[in-house]
């Protein structure tokens, strides 16, 4: 039997994972949502590589904004906070229809393929990649997520080579705890340096002409980011409202697409308002 300690490859990760109980539907499901869990949290440790090397690039300081984008940002993050959901269980939110997991999935893999044509061992692209996987997994029966997890932790950039916040997650579940939102690292954050360079460009990114209340300090995909760091993650019921957001915007550009969420942003500081008071 494998050991949590023992968890330092792929190959002993996917041993952990087929000896987890699977006698019960009810063990079944939980080690389903355990895995795109896992996945998910393995992707947003690698965001910043992702946005540092494919859209830091084109950040112009002097105007504080980004000028192009070379991969559409949009995607990953539809990603990234999709899997929020479909990794969380089913009791505590709705889970994503199949068909929006599907075609989240799709986009973000088309438009990968689209900019990296003829390159190879790309961080970004890994990481990006990654954000995908996380989603698609959801739809993976028991059996294939449990075969397709390691190879997508194993392919993130290296980033982790002891493992050891995949054995940190592991150890989550196998204290029953199901997915509990603590922060990403148990160790100190080696990429730290690179979500720092992040946090201004993402943050001049969130600007938009609907202004929110909600971010006023902290733009919104720099308080969703550093939230997950800290173990703190955004309103669930905000969340799915963002996620629900048409799927043209989430194509189009980035300033349409804050205009959306800084409006479900306003309704929803409104509606939480009310709640208060009542």
């Amino acid at each position: 039997m494998v050991e949590i300690s023992e968890i330092k490859n792929r190959e002993n990760l996917w041993l952990w994972l087929r000896e987890q109980p699977q006698e019960t539907t009810e063990q079944k499901e939980t080690l389903r949502v355990f895995i795109v869990w896992l996945g998910y949290r393995a992707a947003m440790r690698v965001f910043p590589i992702f946005f540092n090397n494919r859209v830091l690039c084109n950040f112009d300081p002097d105007e504080e904004r980004v000028v192009t984008y070379e991969f559409p940002v949009n995607l990953v993050l539809w990603c990234l906070i999709s899997a929020t959901v479909v990794s969380k269980p089913r009791k505590q939110l709705n889970p994503m229809p199949d068909e929006t997991v599907s075609t989240i999935t799709s986009e973000i893999a088309n438009a990968a393929r689209a900019v990296v044509i003829g390159e190879t061992d790309d961080l970004a692209l890994s990481a990006a990649y990654s954000a995908a996987d996380a989603v698609d997994i959801a739809q993976c029966s028991l059996k294939d997520a449990i075969k397709s997890l390691p190879y997508l932790i194993d392919g993130l950039p290296e980033i982790m080579p002891d493992w050891s916040a995949v054995r940190a997650d592991c150890g989550t579940f196998a204290e029953e705890m199901e997915g509990e939102d603590d922060g990403l690292w148990i160790v100190p954050n080696p990429i730290l340096d690179e979500w720092q360079k992040a946090v201004k460009p993402l943050g001049e990114m969130c600007r938009s002409g609907v202004q929110t209340d909600l971010s006023a300090h902290t733009p919104l995909w720099v308080m969703w980011y550093q939230g997950a760091l800290d173990g703190h993650p955004m309103d669930p019921k905000l969340v799915q409202e963002i996620i629900a957001i048409d799927s043209e915007i989430w194509r189009g550009s980035f300033s349409d697409l804050m205009d959306a969420i800084n409006s479900i942003c306003n309704a929803f500081i409104v509606e939480q308002a009310a709640l208060l008071d009542g």
